[in-house]
């Protein structure tokens, strides 16, 4: 089936490999976990669409594993009716290959295994790898931090509801937060090795509060169509809230599942695109197994309980949620053929003109900047001459100090799309625009909008 290549998951892992650190010599506002996870497996298996393909697939698979281990564990007797539903909807749900939420999927998915584990055995372990897989999920996306405060959370509430001491229960707290802050740690004390901490801070922490947040206080939340997969994965949520004593958990496990969910979804946030929805998908399967069992509890009773009516409900309630995504699915489907090497990609021959008249004129060491496709820097084998290399308004605010940035050093060549004032009309006061137009001339145009600058020809 055709494949969705991510551009920045080509460019971004390149400037790493390059030698450029996040951050530093270029924007990224989210944790970069993901981003060296690709760069170790580019420098293994070169970097390439069929590449990037081969790490989603990869992470596809471990997690279809996992949650595969995970459901036997928990359900027993119906764990592979659950794993088919895990199955079925993934595909339905997600043509996802955005591999960080991917990767967030499977963190989530071990650190609920995890505390499950700590819950039944209260070993110090299971506590101190919770926590350690805690901390990648932050260092992979800062907001997700969520969910392993949720753990945390739950760490506590057992503390205060066990009957075991509870300066052994404390300890477990205590070695979760340790093994929290070991990812944490080390990637900050990388960052502050390569003279970027303060930019590290800046951008995934001070930035997203200050400047990202308010520039996304205007956007719908119903933006995305993920909205309604939230809606669709809360309606399988109320039975297993309602009726949690039929599962015979603990009170501890239906806190931990229940708000793990919850907090989950808050990676939906501010657009509700569904893609950002995957990494919740594993919480959702466990629930639907929970639900399976409160639907088949006590066969001797009347199968149209209320109970097991509202069971149904939900299930009912889920599919209405997601007709829409199941319906394009089954309609995709026909159009396509199943064979390797079918890439959907946002960039096409325009963009290879465009790099192969940069690798033409101009030399190999020279720096660019690339307001067309990014994937241009990539093909084009040129580095970005400074960090603000995407023409986002809130990535170049405050715009006093990015174009001063561009006017105290000016980069020979510019790569500008004249529309992107019309999707971003912020961009008009930006004042490196009227210094290019003042002191660049145009020497070459692709696809009437995209011009290609050179500074001092004037």
């Amino acid at each position: 089936m055709p494949f969705v290549i991510w551009t920045l998951g080509i460019t971004r892992p390149w400037f790493i490999i390059s030698g450029l650190i996040p951050y530093r010599d270029f924007t990224w506002i989210r944790t970069p976990l993901d981003l060296y996870l690709l760069s170790f497996w580019y420098k293994v298996f070169g970097i390439s669409s069929e590449s990037y393909q081969l790490f989603v697939y990869f992470l596809l698979i471990t997690i279809t594993v996992s949650i595969f281990f995970i459901l036997r564990a928990l359900f027993a007797k119906i764990y592979l009716f659950v794993f088919l539903f895990y199955n079925l909807f993934a595909f339905l749900l997600f043509i996802n290959t955005q591999e960080g939420e991917i990767i967030l999927a499977l963190l989530n998915l071990l650190i609920l295994a995890s505390i499950l584990a700590f819950l039944k055995t209260h070993a110090f372990k299971w506590a101190i790898i919770a926590g350690f897989i805690g901390g990648l999920i932050y260092v992979t996306k800062q907001n997700s931090i969520i969910v392993p405060v949720v753990s945390f959370l739950t760490l506590g509430f057992d503390m205060f509801s066990s009957k075991k001491s509870s300066r052994h229960l404390l300890s477990g707290v205590t070695a979760f937060l340790l093994g929290t802050s070991i990812p944490i740690v080390c990637f900050l004390l990388f960052f502050a090795s390569k003279n970027a901490l303060e930019d590290y801070l800046y951008y995934t922490i001070f930035f997203i509060f200050k400047v990202y947040a308010p520039s996304q206080s205007s956007v719908s939340f119903t933006f995305g169509d993920g909205f309604l997969i939230a809606m669709g994965f809360s309606s399988l949520l109320a039975p297993f809230i309602l009726f949690w004593r039929k599962t015979k958990l603990k009170i501890q496990v239906v806190f931990l599942i229940s708000l793990s969910l919850l907090a989950s979804l808050v990676s939906l946030l501010p657009s509700f695109l569904s893609y950002r929805a995957f990494p919740a998908f594993g919480f959702v399967t466990i629930i639907v197994g929970y639900d399976l069992l409160i639907l088949l509890e006590d066969k001797r009773k009347s199968f149209l309980t209320s109970q097991k009516l509202l069971v149904i409900f939900s299930f009912v309630i889920f599919v209405i949620f997601v007709f829409g995504y199941i319906k394009d699915y089954v309609n995709f489907i026909p159009q396509n053929s199943v064979k390797n090497g079918q890439f959907i990609t946002d960039f096409g021959g325009n963009e290879k003109k465009i790099a192969q008249w940069i690798r033409s004129h101009t030399n190999e060491k020279e720096k660019i900047i690339n307001y067309g496709n990014e994937i241009i820097y990539y093909t084009s084998n040129r580095l970005p001459a400074n960090k603000y290399m995407e023409p986002l308004p809130s990535v170049l605010t405050p715009y006093d100090k990015s174009s001063n940035v561009f006017i105290k050093n000016p980069p020979k060549v510019v790569i500008y799309d004249e529309l992107l004032v019309n999707s971003f009309k912020e961009l008009r006061r930006w004042p490196f625009i009227d210094f290019m137009k003042k002191n660049y001339r145009v020497v070459a145009t692709f696809d009437n909008s995209i011009k290609i600058y050179e500074y001092g020809l004037k």
